[in-house]
């Protein structure tokens, strides 16, 4: 289509693990669907790998299994009293046992389709790494500014909280000149501590081995040869 936008890796994976997401919906969709089958026909659950006896789930809420209904109409039928028909019972055992061996398929199937869609992920990732290592240094960078802006923010509200204290402080100090009854101090607060510990938090930078790289460097992560950028102490 002429004039439109060529999406970029990311937009493309986005896209595909959008679909695996509805995929895995419909898995889930469908194992809910048999393992409410199972319940109803008292059937164990054993996938390949299931080991010992497998699972019993039970049927759905307010429901009866399929054979304790079919007991309970043949007692009905021998006791010559009105209840469920068996024919109606083996015709919900038949859908049941549909479910279950339309399911398997339908199973294998999707579990095939979300291996695809995440192999064409990798398949981009690795013949984009440049535009992904360029991604990740972009991020880095933004996500120092992000640090140094909150810590500026943080350093600005500790200085309000101190001028506010300071001035309940003249308060405090006036009453007692009057004799009049003491006013609460304000409360110690931590906020220092915090900023101490989110100041060290930024100490390693959030690239490979805490720093940033240099153009040289940063394109050598999208060789083949083995990264090996000297450790620098950080800012």
């Amino acid at each position: 289509m002429a004039g439109a936008t060529k999406q970029t890796p990311q937009e493309r994976i986005d896209a595909l693990e959008q679909q695996q997401v509805k995929l895995a919906v419909q898995r889930s969709e469908t194992e809910l669907e048999m393992r409410a089958a199972y319940g109803l026909l008292e059937l164990r659950e054993r996938g390949e790998n299931t080991a010992g006896p497998g699972t019993l789930h039970p049927p759905p809420a307010g429901q009866s299994t399929l054979p304790e209904r079919r007991k309970a109409a043949e007692e009905a039928q021998a006791l010559g009293r009105e209840g469920e028909t068996l024919e109606a019972i083996a015709a919900e055992e038949q859908a049941a046992q549909q479910v279950l061996a339309a399911g398997r398929p339908r199973l294998a199937a999707l579990d095939g389709a979300v291996a695809t869609l995440r192999g064409e992920v990798e398949e981009i990732e690795d013949r984009e790494i440049a535009w992904f290592a360029r991604r990740a240094d972009a991020l880095s960078q933004a996500a120092v500014e992000a640090h140094a802006d909150a810590l500026q923010v943080m350093n600005a509200a500790y200085q309000a909280r101190r001028e506010a204290k300071g001035a309940w402080s003249r308060v405090r100090f006036a009453r007692q000149r009057l004799g009049w009854p003491p006013l609460p101090e304000v409360p110690v607060d931590d906020l220092p501590s915090a900023i101490g510990g989110f100041e060290a938090s930024g100490r390693w930078e959030p690239w490979p081995r805490g720093v940033r790289p240099s153009e040289a460097e940063l394109a050598a992560t999208w060789s083949p040869e083995e990264w090996q950028t000297p450790v620098r102490e950080a800012a």
